[in-house]
């Protein structure tokens, strides 16, 4: 039983890891099909993006949409919050290409 119960544990711990791997690369792979939109971001601001999964495909994979977002950085003690600015949104398909660049 405590054999059946590690091999499962290891089994869901390696898929979260692969996940937030492909994760990543998806993310990186988004940031370089929107490069020229990203340029948009006012100086001093940090680009963020992050995923979200829209749709999932028949066979395996997600249809997944990556936002960019421009925040200002900060480096003092009292930092006034300032909204972040929307600057891109890339859709990939369930292998990972990209299919579509929306610059904001």
């Amino acid at each position: 039983m405590k054999k059946l119960i590690f091999i499962l544990f290891a089994v869901v711990a390696f898929g979260f890891s692969a996940s937030a791997q492909s994760e990543n690369g998806l993310i990186g792979k988004a940031r370089g099909a929107a490069h020229e939109c990203l340029q948009d971001a006012p100086n001093g601001w940090d680009v963020n993006g992050y995923s979200e999964t829209i749709g999932i495909c028949f066979v395996q994979g997600f249809i997944t949409k990556v936002t960019f977002y421009a925040e200002y950085r900060c480096h003092t003690e009292v930092c006034p919050k300032v909204a972040a600015q929307l600057l891109a949104e890339v859709t990939l398909d369930c292998e990972g290409n990209v299919i579509d660049v929306v610059c904001y």
